[in-house]
């Protein structure tokens, strides 16, 4: 499978199938961020990814408690600035904020190195 982005009229811009490239992706929640990036739950992987608007990977996200937390939906709040990672097995949510307000207004953040995306993040409660 693959996540498929495509221009306002509909033109194809490009697809995403996974990171490495073509290494195989199954999407099910999928949002947008301040800075544009699309984050999108990969179940084969057990993770969130993070593409920027061309489609190119830019990281995976550090999904906690891992092993037990399966990333299935997603929800960014444009007004916080924290991205809400609903698990698929659960019903838990996580929320983590790792944009912070001077980025989104600058546009100049850059996601970390593969892995340590997220820098803070609090559980919900069930």
């Amino acid at each position: 499978m693959a996540v498929v982005v495509t221009e306002c009229g509909g033109r194809h811009r490009f697809s995403y199938t996974g990171h490495p490239s073509g290494s195989g992706l199954d999407p099910c929640g999928i949002c947008t961020d301040a800075l544009s990036h699309i984050l999108v739950c990969d179940d084969k992987t057990k993770t969130v990814q993070m593409i920027d608007k061309d489609g190119q990977f830019l990281s995976h996200l550090l999904i906690r408690p891992s092993g037990i937390f399966r990333p299935w939906s997603l929800s960014y709040d444009i007004n916080t600035h924290r991205l809400w990672v609903g698990s698929r097995d659960n019903n838990t949510g996580v929320i983590y904020s790792y944009i912070t307000r001077h980025d989104a207004l600058t546009d100049e953040h850059t996601p970390r190195p593969d892995g340590d995306a997220m820098f803070s993040s609090t559980s919900a409660v069930k």
